[in-house]
Protein backbone atom coordinates (compact mmCIF):
# COMPACT_ATOMS: atom_id res chain seq x y z
CA UNK A 1 0.00 0.00 0.00
CA UNK A 2 1.64 3.52 -1.23
CA UNK A 3 -0.86 5.81 0.50
CA UNK A 4 -0.25 9.69 2.09
CA UNK A 5 -2.46 10.35 4.77
CA UNK A 6 -3.02 13.39 6.73
CA UNK A 7 -2.04 13.68 10.68
CA UNK A 8 -5.49 13.64 11.54
CA UNK A 9 -5.75 9.97 10.28
CA UNK A 10 -2.88 8.23 12.11
CA UNK A 11 -4.64 7.09 15.19
CA UNK A 12 -7.01 4.95 12.86
CA UNK A 13 -3.73 3.80 10.21
CA UNK A 14 -2.88 0.64 11.59
CA UNK A 15 -7.03 -0.45 12.04
CA UNK A 16 -7.07 0.25 8.00
CA UNK A 17 -4.24 -1.68 6.78
CA UNK A 18 -4.71 -5.12 5.12
CA UNK A 19 -4.51 -7.72 7.66
CA UNK A 20 -1.53 -9.40 5.61
CA UNK A 21 0.44 -6.10 6.20
CA UNK A 22 3.96 -6.74 8.11
CA UNK A 23 5.82 -3.97 7.50
CA UNK A 24 5.60 0.42 7.94
CA UNK A 25 7.31 1.93 6.33
CA UNK A 26 8.04 5.92 6.96
CA UNK A 27 9.83 8.57 5.43
CA UNK A 28 12.19 10.30 8.43
CA UNK A 29 12.44 13.64 7.77
CA UNK A 30 9.13 15.58 7.61
CA UNK A 31 7.49 12.43 9.28
CA UNK A 32 9.57 10.87 11.86
CA UNK A 33 12.08 13.58 12.53
CA UNK A 34 10.98 17.27 12.31
CA UNK A 35 12.92 20.63 12.28
CA UNK A 36 12.37 23.20 14.23
CA UNK A 37 13.20 25.85 11.33
CA UNK A 38 10.99 26.95 8.61
CA UNK A 39 13.28 25.15 5.34
CA UNK A 40 15.69 22.30 6.26
CA UNK A 41 18.24 24.69 5.08
CA UNK A 42 17.95 26.80 7.58
CA UNK A 43 20.19 24.34 9.78
CA UNK A 44 23.15 26.12 8.14
CA UNK A 45 22.45 28.94 10.03
CA UNK A 46 23.46 27.64 13.10
CA UNK A 47 26.17 25.44 11.32
CA UNK A 48 28.10 28.56 9.52
CA UNK A 49 28.69 29.77 13.19
CA UNK A 50 30.68 26.64 14.68
CA UNK A 51 34.28 25.16 13.87
CA UNK A 52 35.34 24.11 11.14
CA UNK A 53 32.56 26.26 9.15
CA UNK A 54 33.10 29.29 10.68
CA UNK A 55 37.16 29.40 10.29
CA UNK A 56 36.39 27.73 6.85
CA UNK A 57 34.23 31.08 5.70
CA UNK A 58 31.48 28.52 5.07
CA UNK A 59 27.97 30.36 5.40
CA UNK A 60 24.76 28.83 4.90
CA UNK A 61 24.15 29.99 1.64
CA UNK A 62 27.74 28.14 0.77
CA UNK A 63 26.96 24.88 2.52
CA UNK A 64 23.63 24.74 0.38
CA UNK A 65 25.45 26.08 -2.88
CA UNK A 66 27.74 23.12 -2.33
CA UNK A 67 25.30 20.60 -2.08
CA UNK A 68 23.43 22.12 -5.06
CA UNK A 69 26.31 21.81 -7.42
CA UNK A 70 27.85 18.66 -6.30
CA UNK A 71 24.77 17.01 -6.63
CA UNK A 72 24.33 18.71 -10.25
CA UNK A 73 27.77 18.07 -11.12
CA UNK A 74 27.29 14.21 -10.07
CA UNK A 75 24.19 13.86 -12.15
CA UNK A 76 26.08 15.24 -15.26
CA UNK A 77 28.92 12.89 -14.74
CA UNK A 78 27.18 10.06 -13.97
CA UNK A 79 23.92 10.21 -14.10
CA UNK A 80 22.57 9.49 -10.56
CA UNK A 81 22.98 13.18 -8.07
CA UNK A 82 22.78 10.73 -4.79
CA UNK A 83 25.63 12.14 -2.80
CA UNK A 84 26.81 11.76 1.07
CA UNK A 85 27.68 13.76 3.85
CA UNK A 86 31.31 12.81 3.69
CA UNK A 87 31.02 13.89 -0.27
CA UNK A 88 29.72 17.32 0.74
CA UNK A 89 32.28 17.99 3.20
CA UNK A 90 34.86 17.07 1.12
CA UNK A 91 33.71 19.38 -1.57
CA UNK A 92 33.47 22.90 1.12
CA UNK A 93 36.64 21.62 2.92
CA UNK A 94 39.19 20.35 0.23
CA UNK A 95 42.60 20.54 2.49
CA UNK A 96 41.12 18.73 5.22
CA UNK A 97 42.34 15.73 6.12
CA UNK A 98 39.94 12.07 6.77
CA UNK A 99 39.60 12.95 10.21
CA UNK A 100 38.52 16.34 9.65
CA UNK A 101 36.18 15.98 6.79
CA UNK A 102 34.75 12.58 9.84
CA UNK A 103 34.44 15.90 12.49
CA UNK A 104 32.43 18.13 10.15
CA UNK A 105 30.31 15.36 9.69
CA UNK A 106 30.10 14.65 13.75
CA UNK A 107 29.18 18.45 13.92
CA UNK A 108 26.31 18.74 11.02
CA UNK A 109 24.80 16.17 12.40
CA UNK A 110 24.76 17.49 15.90
CA UNK A 111 23.49 20.53 14.28
CA UNK A 112 20.78 18.55 12.90
CA UNK A 113 19.90 16.97 15.87
CA UNK A 114 19.97 20.15 18.06
CA UNK A 115 17.20 21.36 15.23
CA UNK A 116 14.99 18.64 15.43
CA UNK A 117 12.02 16.73 17.14
CA UNK A 118 10.07 13.48 16.98
CA UNK A 119 6.55 14.63 15.54
CA UNK A 120 4.85 12.70 18.18
CA UNK A 121 1.83 11.13 16.27
CA UNK A 122 4.12 9.37 13.95
CA UNK A 123 5.94 8.14 17.63
CA UNK A 124 2.49 6.93 18.63
CA UNK A 125 1.63 5.10 15.32
CA UNK A 126 5.18 3.60 15.62
CA UNK A 127 5.04 2.24 18.87
CA UNK A 128 1.50 1.12 18.02
CA UNK A 129 2.98 -0.87 14.82
CA UNK A 130 5.64 -2.37 16.66
CA UNK A 131 2.83 -3.71 19.68
CA UNK A 132 0.93 -5.26 16.27
CA UNK A 133 4.12 -7.14 15.81
CA UNK A 134 4.76 -5.23 12.49
CA UNK A 135 8.43 -4.70 11.43
CA UNK A 136 9.06 -0.45 10.81
CA UNK A 137 11.58 0.55 8.53
CA UNK A 138 12.97 4.49 8.18
CA UNK A 139 13.39 5.13 4.59
CA UNK A 140 14.79 8.49 3.36
CA UNK A 141 16.35 10.17 -0.02
CA UNK A 142 19.02 12.52 2.01
CA UNK A 143 22.55 12.51 2.04
CA UNK A 144 23.13 10.76 5.64
CA UNK A 145 23.93 6.78 5.68
CA UNK A 146 21.68 4.89 7.41
CA UNK A 147 23.55 4.75 10.76
CA UNK A 148 23.69 8.52 10.95
CA UNK A 149 20.02 8.61 10.55
CA UNK A 150 19.84 6.00 13.62
CA UNK A 151 21.93 8.11 15.77
CA UNK A 152 19.31 11.04 14.82
CA UNK A 153 16.75 8.96 15.48
CA UNK A 154 18.02 7.64 19.11
CA UNK A 155 18.84 11.04 20.41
Amino acid sequence: MNQEIGAHELDTLLEQLPPQTKVLSLDCFDTILWRKVARPTDVFFSLQSLEPFRSAGITAALRAKGESELRRRKQLLTGISEITLEDIHRELLPHADPQGIAEAGEVEIACEIAHAFIFEPIARLIRSARAKGLRVIVVSDIYFTGKQLGHMLGA
